[in-house]
């Protein structure tokens, strides 16, 4: 009945209530849902997927409004993602406004992590984007680093070409220790010693 539902909403997104919809797929468990039909609105929204330009560019006033309506989308995955985290540290038997109930932290971590894995397979690399934004702002650096993603790498150089980048080059050496690079991660080691350091972990842990 649900994955029914889902086709139905995704044959009329212009029309449907995103951020409701999503509450109650919450409120059973149904994170895939959430995902797909948050991926689902949010390009319909930008059939032409314009907003993939201002993703790569920077570039202002080529898809910004269209990149607007999209996050706007993307944003009631990460509200969900939101409360599973505040849970996973410790609620209990809390129902929060999206609907999310658990009975205990160590449920709330494994619905993360499922809901984590629905997100890490998508094919949007616009969406890739803010989620990796969001893994970062919320210090959640060892789940970016779990990805296998070809959009990850791309980011990374994107986001370390901004003048304050300190942060970025941390997660960069870390990625290509990952993946066997060591090349790559000590050259960006070395530049990172070269700088005001002390806030980052310099070492292989």
């Amino acid at each position: 009945m649900l994955h029914k539902s889902l086709q139905l909403y995704k044959q009329v997104t212009v029309n449907i209530d995103l951020a409701g919809i999503c509450n109650q797929y919450a409120s059973v468990g149904f994170y895939e849902g959430i995902v797909e039909l948050c991926l689902a609105t949010a390009a319909d929204q930008d059939n032409q997927n314009l907003a993939l330009h201002l993703t790569h560019s920077g570039e202002e006033n080529v898809g910004e409004q269209l990149l607007v309506a999209r996050r706007h989308c993307y944003t009631c995955v990460t509200n969900t993602l939101n409360n599973l985290v505040a849970m996973s540290q410790g609620a209990s038997g809390v129902q929060d406004t999206t609907g999310v109930k658990v009975s205990s932290a160590g449920e709330a971590e494994k619905q993360l992590t499922a809901m984590l894995q629905y997100c890490y397979s998508s094919k949007d690399e616009v969406f890739h984007v803010f989620l990796y934004e969001w893994l970062i702002g919320n210090g959640l650096v060892n789940r970016l680093l779990e990805i296998r993603s070809s959009f990850l790498e791309p980011y990374l150089r994107r986001a370390a070409k901004q003048p304050d980048n300190l942060q970025i080059l941390d997660i960069m050496w870390k990625y290509y220790e990952k993946e066997g690079d060591y090349s790559a991660a000590a050259r960006i080691l070395s530049k990172l010693a070269d700088r005001d350091t002390d806030k980052f972990t310099l070492w292989t842990e």
